[in-house]
Formats: structure tokens, C-alpha cells, sequence
């Protein structure tokens, strides 16, 4: 029965194994308590073929559970999912054979169940370390230098628990297979890998706090700059309009002197100059300097990228909002739908502003055409195409925290009918 319950154990430590192995090199695309459902039921049904003592059906199965669990909990696409199985297979195949080789050539042979549960704790280890090893080299996540430095604590104790427990087993089982000091061996073992295991998920979390970190401040750097950007933007449209003012007072000037001299063709020239050559005024979308400078950047961007920009804007509502929460609010909102509908095939997007004075309320409406349905990660909500991985989910943090701020709610939702994403926001006044 002991041995029938430590077995039972190192099938839960491979699975958190497999289960970090391959969150480093995907991430989580699933909720977290779909993805415990998916392990326990995959490694739940392995466990129960391994009773029937088959090596070759348990290999067989331990390839399709890493296969299914890498399309489900990951959606990894087929080719994809064929090699993480092939190379967790190949792991698990190449730790059980040199650890039994091993032992069978330098340590005099033992029967028992606990002997060889023993043995495959050792495997689980050298499992451990191959799978760590194979998640470093595939992993398309960028790693800081230090974070880099200090994976290399999971190569050397590994397989220093290794050494470790090689020696224990030797010494351990005394010849007594079956007795207390061999499952105290096997306890001894599964301790070890135990202890691996909660290193490597305390560093994979730190790892993912850092890199969130990261991304925080690069957005929160890239939305100073845009402020600063917006703020001369419209600077230089007041200089303009003061020089245009300055220029007109000087060209009526003129045309008053040449007209006290009747020199009528001087009048005329002048008149003319002043409407050919004066540059037009800057279009106003808004009356707000720092939004109307933000709705003008993107109806450019948007008229380069053939994405038609429909804006409905009522002014009472908005004027609550600080200019730095205007940038981080409506320039995530635009750069969201244009990244979104760029990829579409109609390409459009809607944004509303609607001030409902009876309620005291302002709603934010924005509606960008989205051909398919935009995926979902338990860690960032939707899941954007940006290049850099760091930048999932950065724009709607950030929209998220101007919208806690002013204690308003939004909504988010995909119309399939209509082809759709609608992201929803309003502010009690």
C-alpha cells in the first residue's frame, strides 16, 4: 500500500514538472481552474495505466497526455503540439533508462517496490533538469540578464539532489527492500524533488512579477512621452494661430498704407497674398487641447492605414478627466481598436462619448470591427498580436486603472453577429 501511495505522489510531482516546463515556454491561455481540471484528469487516467505494468503502453499514453495538454491547456497549433510531446516523451524515456541503466551497472540488483519507486524518484529528478533545460532553449520569452544567472541554480541542484540521492539509495535499502529504512529512502528522494519544484514555481513567479514590472513601466514611460507629445502638439498649433493672427494684423497694416497712397493693385496683391499664403488653422475634433491632439494623431494613422474613423463626441462629460488619464484612457483605446481592426477585412471603428446629465454619468463607447473572436489568458483578460509578449494586456491595465481611479466600470464583449469588439466605460460625475 506504501509503495502503491509514494507512486501515486511522483505522478503529482511530474505533473507540476510538465505543467512548468511548458507554462515557461507558452504561458497559461486557459483558467487557471481549467488547466488543474485538464492535469488531474490527464495524469489521473496515466496513473491508472501504469497499474496495468506495461512500459510500452505507459509511454504511449505519457506522449498523448503531454500532447493533450499542450493543445488544450496552451493551444498550441499541431506541429507544435507533436514536438512538445515527442521532446517530453524523449525526456522521460532517455531519465528512466540511465537512471536503471546506471544502477544496474554499479549497484548490485534489488527487487521491490519500493526499490524501484526509488529509482523512478531519481528519474523524476533527471526529468526535472532535462525538461528545465528543454524549456530554456525553446522558450521564445526574452529573459533579463540576472533572471538568466539565476536559472543556473536549476541545472547545478538538480543534479546535485541527483548525486544525492544515488548515494542514498545505496546506503539506504541496506538489502532490506521492503523495510523502514527504504521508505524512508523513497521520502528522502521525493523530498528532494519536492524542494526542486517549489524553487523553480517561487522563481517562476518572480519572474513574471519582474517581467509585469517591466512592462508597467514601459507603459507608464510610453504614455509620459505621449502626453509631453500631445502637450507640444498643441503648443505648436496655439504658436500657429498667434503667428497667423500677427501675420493678419501686419498684412491689414500694409493694406491700409497702400490703400491711403490709392495704389489699388498694391491693395489687391496684398488681399491676395493674405488668403493664398496664410497656412489653414488645425482641424478641432474636440474642444479638449490633449484629446483633440490625440483624435487627430489617430485619424492620421487610421486614413494611412485605410481604417475609416467615425467619431461621435459629446463634450459635458469628459471634461473630469486630468490629461494624463485622457492619454492613458483614449490612447489605449485607439491603439487597442486600430492594432484590432487593422487585421480585419472592413476595417472601421466607432468611438462615442455620451454624457447623460439627468444620472450624472459619462459613457465611453468605442467599437472596432474584429473578424474573429479575440483570445483569452487568465493572467492578461484579452490576448493581443503585439510582437513583444511583455505587452499583453499592458493597455488594458492601464485603462483599467484610470477607470478604478474615477471609481467608473467598463464592459468588454465580442459580437459575433456583427463581427465586432465593444469596450464599454462609464464615470459617475
Amino acid at each position: 500500500m506504501m509503495a502503491e501511495l509514494l507512486r501515486a505522489l511522483l505522478y503529482v510531482f511530474t505533473a507540476l514538472t510538465t505543467w512548468l516546463c511548458l507554462e515557461r515556454c507558452f504561458g497559461r491561455e486557459r483558467p487557471l481552474i481549467a488547466v488543474l481540471g485538464a492535469y488531474l484528469v490527464c495524469y489521473g487516467a496515466l496513473f491508472g495505466i501504469s497499474l496495468l505494468g506495461s512500459a510500452v503502453l505507459d509511454f504511449a499514453a505519457f506522449a498523448l497526455t503531454c500532447a493533450a495538454l499542450v493543445r488544450f491547456c496552451h493551444r498550441r497549433d499541431v506541429k507544435t503540439t507533436a514536438l512538445c510531446a515527442a521532446v517530453l516523451t524523449a525526456a522521460m524515456l532517455f531519465s528512466e533508462a540511465a537512471v536503471w541503466g546506471v544502477f544496474a551497472l554499479f549497484v548490485p540488483p534489488a527487487d521491490g517496490a519500493l526499490y524501484s519507486a526509488a529509482l523512478d524518484a531519481i528519474s523524476r529528478l533527471l526529468y526535472f533538469l532535462l525538461t528545465f533545460a528543454a524549456a530554456r532553449i525553446f522558450s521564445p520569452r526574452a529573459e533579463a540578464r540576472g533572471a538568466e544567472q539565476n536559472s543556473r541554480l536549476f541545472v547545478v541542484l538538480p543534479s546535485v539532489c541527483i548525486i544525492v540521492s544515488a548515494v542514498s539509495v545505496f546506503f539506504g535499502f541496506g538489502g532490506d527492500t521492503n523495510g523502514t529504512g527504504g521508505t524512508m529512502t523513497v521520502l528522502f528522494i521525493l523530498s528532494l524533488l519536492f524542494m526542486n519544484i517549489l524553487l523553480l514555481m517561487q522563481h517562476e513567479r518572480m519572474r513574471r512579477t519582474n517581467a509585469e514590472y517591466t512592462a508597467l513601466q514601459l507603459s507608464i514611460q510610453q504614455e509620459t512621452s505621449d502626453l509631453s507629445y500631445y502637450r507640444t502638439l498643441q503648443e505648436k498649433y496655439s504658436d500657429e494661430r498667434i503667428l497667423v493672427h500677427d501675420i493678419k494684423n501686419h498684412f491689414r497694416a500694409i493694406e491700409g498704407l497702400a490703400a491711403d497712397s490709392r495704389a489699388d493693385e498694391v491693395v489687391k496683391y496684398i488681399s491676395g497674398l493674405e488668403d493664398g499664403f496664410l497656412p489653414a488653422s488645425p482641424v478641432q475634433v474636440s474642444v479638449d487641447p490633449i484629446l483633440n491632439a490625440i483624435l487627430i494623431r489617430y485619424e492620421t494613422e487610421c486614413e494611412a492605414r485605410g481604417i475609416d474613423l467615425r467619431l461621435e463626441l459629446d463634450e459635458g462629460g469628459r471634461s473630469f478627466l486630468d490629461a494624463t488619464s485622457t492619454t492613458m484612457l483614449f490612447g489605449n483605446l485607439l491603439s487597442n481598436a486600430l492594432e484590432a481592426s487593422e487585421s480585419s477585412a472592413e476595417k472601421w471603428i466607432e468611438l462615442s462619448t455620451r454624457y447623460d446629465e439627468e444620472q450624472r454619468s459619462c459613457t465611453i463607447i468605442i467599437v472596432n470591427s474584429c473578424d474573429t473572436a479575440p483570445e483569452r489568458s487568465d493572467r492578461t483578460g484579452y490576448v493581443s498580436n503585439k510582437r513583444d509578449s511583455r505587452l499583453h494586456g499592458v493597455g488594458l491595465k492601464s485603462i483599467s486603472r484610470v477607470v478604478q481611479s474615477y471609481n467608473g466600470i467598463d464592459k468588454m464583449y465580442y459580437d459575433e453577429a456583427g463581427r465586432s469588439f465593444h469596450h464599454i466605460i462609464q464615470f459617475p460625475i
